[in-house]
């Protein structure tokens, strides 16, 4: 047996608990019904005390009244075993039931006013005293009962809880153990079911038992667990397959282009050819794994690097400024608009420069000479705004769910022949993402499409500083 096992301590607990709680009841049972006797014990004891007292009132009367006879006669009556002794006033004794009971010693016994046990003659008594007024004088009586038939009840009844109790724990340690390995069951069917589950067979899943309690809830949250272990794996081998196949052809490329001017004497245009090929390769080769080098670290780190406050409004347009040059080479109207002056976002600078060249960058490639794009930014429902709109090509229904996803292209135009490797509104995505934002797209063949960016609206510094100061009077006032 596993000593460390929740089996075994879940035993251990269930029989300590049980264990205690049968020794408690069982003493308070005993107690109970200990109480219970003596107490109807005690009250018989004083009831025939007052009997005793009434029938020497009422014998009393009668001109034969020998008062130890009638002690005597009154004695005799008694059913249960007693001990009766009555002194007069003087302390004088009158009578006692038997010659071995010590009168100094009696007397001293129950000089107390409550009911006192007794033990004569290797019984046990309980044992009271009652002062009677007759007219022949005051007297002393004190009786004791026999407690004997009420410690012998109560002393096989502790016997019994003691013989019994022991029996009842074993049956709770063993019921115990397999209530606890019944429970635990379906755990290690679970544990045995996920060892056999790895990289190989991610689609595997435990069956889920419709018992609506903890368990169930344990393997659908395993199964959970799979569903997006199995995605993630996915997205890696598709992101490492797609990521070698990129660099696959800029690397054949520049071998085959050093290949080819080994093989022979070249002249030195054909050398400076073969160099300048190799080096346009080696850029975009470059580009490509610090996008994927971006990507990478932006799945291991969601926060951004800084938290800087910016000027959003401020920051498109200088990105618009910087990115209209080439829209209008392309023969593309690019405006922008922020009807607030002062938009503040917190986050990094460069990152969200990326993100709208990104986008501007992708709205202009995909725009025919003589369109247009446009990019707004505004506060909307506490949230900063910011739409990249342009009348390009558009993007179909089915594709507009993938348009985020790692190397994806919609078709042919949207290639790396054009520049890009699909890794731009990926990296779009992930700096969004960093910045607690979101990003969707709204499009439709032929019609154009629109980027929108939400990121947490921050108050600017002087708002902060107002608001501190009218928090200031507000608990000034109070």
């Amino acid at each position: 047996m596993n000593f460390r096992s929740i089996r075994f301590r879940l035993t251990i607990w269930y029989s300590v608990v049980l264990s205690l709680s049968l020794i408690v009841f069982s003493s308070l049972l005993w107690l109970a019904l200990r109480h219970l006797l003596y107490a109807d014990l005690t009250t018989n004891l004083s009831n025939e005390l007052q009997g005793f007292e009434k029938y020497l009132l009422l014998e009393e009367g009668d001109s034969a009244f020998n008062i130890r006879q009638e002690i005597e006669e009154y004695s005799t009556s008694l059913l249960q075993d007693h001990i009766l002794l009555v002194c007069d006033s003087r302390g004088a004794v009158i009578y006692k039931s038997s010659p071995d009971i010590s009168e100094h010693d009696f007397i001293l016994r129950f000089s107390a006013e409550h009911p006192y046990p007794l033990r004569f003659r290797h019984h046990h008594y309980l044992a009271a005293a009652r002062t009677f007024t007759l007219r022949q004088g005051t007297l002393e009586a004190f009786l004791g009962v026999s407690s004997t038939p009420v410690k012998r009840a109560t002393d096989l009844f502790g016997s019994l809880l003691f013989a019994a109790t022991p029996l009842f724990i074993v049956c709770a340690i063993t019921g115990g153990y397999f209530l606890s390995r019944r429970a635990l069951l379906p755990v290690s069917l679970i544990a045995e079911k996920a060892k056999g589950i790895g990289v190989t067979n991610l689609s595997e899943r435990l069956t889920v038992s419709q018992t609506r309690d903890e368990l169930q809830s344990l393997t659908e949250t395993w199964n959970g667990m799979l569903d997006r272990l199995e995605l993630s794996i996915t997205k890696i081998s598709r992101f490492t397959a797609d990521a070698s196949h990129e660099l696959r052809t800029p690397v054949a490329i520049i071998r085959l282009s050093a290949e080819s001017v080994l093989r022979k004497l070249r002249s030195d245009a054909e050398y400076r050819m073969a160099l300048h090929k190799i080096q346009r390769e080696s850029e975009n080769m470059t580009r490509l794994i610090d996008d994927l080098l971006f990507l990478a670290r932006a799945d291991v780190d969601e926060n951004p690097c800084s938290t800087e406050l910016i000027n959003l409004s401020t920051l498109i347009g200088e990105v618009a400024a910087d990115f209209r040059p080439i829209a209008e080479s392309n023969g593309i109207t690019l405006s922008e608009s922020a009807p607030e002056a002062h938009l503040f976002v917190k986050g990094n600078s460069s990152d969200l420069r990326r993100l709208f060249i990104t986008l501007l960058d992708n709205a202009v490639k995909y725009t025919f000479s003589g369109g247009t794009v446009q990019l707004h930014a505004m506060r909307e429902d506490g949230e900063a705004v910011a739409q990249v709109e342009d009348t390009g090509i558009g993007i179909p229904d089915g594709a507009q769910a993938h348009v985020f996803e790692r190397f994806y292209r919609v078709d042919s135009s949207r290639s790396k022949e054009s520049g890009g490797y699909g890794l731009g509104l990926a990296i779009a995505a992930a700096i969004v993402q960093q910045h607690n934002g979101s990003i969707n797209v709204m499009s439709r063949p032929g019609g154009g499409s629109i980027f929108v960016v939400r990121l947490p609206f921050s108050p600017e510094p002087a708002d902060r500083m107002a608001e501190c100061a009218s928090h200031l009077r507000l608990n000034q006032r109070a």
